[in-house]
């Protein structure tokens, strides 16, 4: 009886390995390649097409993508604060939120305002502070008519304690 070189058996060994991997995979969770699991391309308008094809800047017509932020015209974002492993940190109070100076100065809940602050530095992170009368007349004033923000929950991971103007 012949047998076959070990470098053949080896090759042919990881071959039908991976052949049944990706077959024990594909049943497990669907086809990646079907028809099915493919995302739906976005629709376009009769006319965002007519605007495209005149030269239109797309970023003013098409929906935002990942690469980037919106093109908003909004100066300031409301939703709820997302911080479940927190839950003395207002998770699922409601906010508003507008950018200055680099900074962004939140108001957590109308009735009982708490006032935060996120720094450049801090992503998932803000800090208590006492803001100055025109911070807190603006937070209020944009409570009040927060269907002109965006809308978008903060993730924080942590509140800070330290007070700050």
């Amino acid at each position: 009886m012949k047998y076959l070189p070990l470098p053949v058996v080896i090759i042919a060994g990881t071959v039908l390995c991976t052949q049944i991997s990706f077959s024990l995979f594909d049943a497990a969770w669907g086809d990646a390649s079907s028809e099915n699991n493919l995302s739906e391309q976005p629709t376009l308008s009769t006319a965002q097409i007519s605007s495209l094809l005149a030269v239109a800047d797309p970023t003013d017509i098409l929906e935002p993508t990942a690469a980037g932020e919106t093109g908003s015209a909004a100066t300031c974002r409301t939703g709820k604060i997302v911080a479940e492993d927190h839950p003395d940190s207002h998770h699922d109070s409601y906010y508003v939120a507008y950018k200055e100076d680099g900074s962004l100065y939140i108001q957590v809940s109308p009735l009982v305002p708490t006032f935060l602050r996120q720094d450049k530095n801090q992503i998932v992170s803000a800090s208590v502070f006492t803001p100055t009368p025109e911070i807190a007349s603006r937070l209020s004033n944009l409570f009040a008519n927060r269907d002109d923000c965006d809308l978008a929950d903060l993730y924080l991971n942590q509140i800070k304690n330290v007070s700050h103007g």
